[in-house]
């Protein structure tokens, strides 16, 4: 009986080992070099500084190094994470606390300063991408998808480089591991701007204004 339970507590330990989640350290606040931007200073409806005004959301892939092809920050224009293949929305948000600055939404119930990724194990490794967006597009993922898939109010979306793998900790007595840094690997700032209509959309538009003079010039 006393074997029994024994290996049954070993089972469950290791279950536990396996499915806990893993945490990082997801906010900002630490280097200049993470300092986040935007193109638009001068509207101060989506530039203001309060706590609310951006959101930011924490995306992981433990296989894709590259968002479709690229390493670098999109800003303005390009393929964004939430629709490129091999990636995962981590169930982590972060919202704006001062200037360029943000921390995270959830709470760490080891009290680390850390945030639980979804879909990482405890000690996995994975590469990171992080996007922000004003308030004024709304507060999730999918808020985000609707508005650029058809914008019907102004916003700004910025997009990270993507990181290097990253190990995971447990968040406890294992401090868990910074994403954002000036070294080599880690997520330094990035800007938010206006996108630019998608390829696409550009062409129905072009489509759409030849159709006008055409009209016009047969009148």
């Amino acid at each position: 009986m006393k074997k029994t339970l024994l290996t049954l507590a070993l089972v469950a330990t290791a279950a536990s080992s396996v499915f806990a989640q893993g945490f990082v350290l997801f906010n900002n606040t630490i280097a200049a070099a993470t300092h986040i931007s935007t193109n638009n200073l001068g509207n101060v409806g989506l530039a203001g500084v309060n706590a609310g005004d951006y959101y930011y959301a924490l995306f992981y892939s433990t296989t894709a190094t590259t968002v479709n092809g690229s390493t670098a920050a999109v800003s303005g224009s390009g393929s964004y994470v939430w629709s490129a293949s091999g990636w995962s929305f981590g169930n982590v948000y972060g919202t704006s606390s001062t200037p360029g600055r943000f921390v995270s939404s959830s709470a760490d119930p080891n009290n680390s300063g850390g945030t639980a990724v979804s879909g990482v194990a405890l000690g996995g490794s994975a590469q990171f991408v992080v996007v922000g967006w004003s308030a004024s597009i709304g507060n999730t993922i999918a808020d985000l998808e609707a508005w650029y898939a058809d914008p019907t109010t102004s916003g700004l979306v910025g997009e990270s480089v993507v990181s290097g793998p990253i190990i995971t900790s447990s968040g406890g007595s294992s401090a868990p591991p910074p994403i954002f840094g000036s070294t080599t690997g880690l997520i330094q700032g990035f800007e938010m701007s206006t996108p630019v209509p998608e390829p696409t959309t550009v062409a129905l538009i072009g489509i759409g204004g030849l159709g006008l003079a055409m009209i016009r010039r047969r009148k």
